[in-house]
């Protein structure tokens, strides 16, 4: 496994440094999880250092702390991807709006007031 983990590290290497985004979430995940991989491998193969994994001592406490730690941060980050997403429909509305506009040749046209009023709005509501 330590293997594979390293290999896909490479994997990584190699295709990020011709282009590829790390912005991505499934990128950020991967590498994520090929961290993890060899940290528990390092813990499993009984490398000890201070840079290196090792065993942690666990209680129902600290499990606990965790566990509310991570369905809080779940319900930041729903709130952020609800958010995001709501902001992406109302710039891409005023985009598609702006668009039809500009296609009609005449924008300024005071039959076109309404359309442009709702651009105006949509835009900023869409900015964070």
């Amino acid at each position: 496994m330590r293997a594979v983990f390293l290999t896909s590290l490479l994997a990584l290497l190699i295709v990020s440094s011709i282009g590829f985004p790390w912005r991505m979430a499934a990128t950020g995940a991967l590498f994520a999880l090929c961290l993890g991989g060899l940290a528990a491998s390092d813990a499993r193969l009984g490398f000890a250092g201070r840079w290196l994994a090792g065993p942690l001592r666990w209680s129902p406490g600290i499990a606990r702390a965790a566990m509310s730690a991570s369905v809080a941060c779940i319900g930041i980050a729903l709130f952020i991807t609800q958010r995001a997403a709501e902001a992406e429909y109302k710039l891409t509305s005023a985009t598609k709006l702006a668009l039809t506009l500009t296609a009609t040749g005449n924008p300024n046209d005071p039959q076109y007031a309404a359309a442009r009023q709702d651009l105006l709005q949509l835009v900023p509501k869409g900015s964070p």
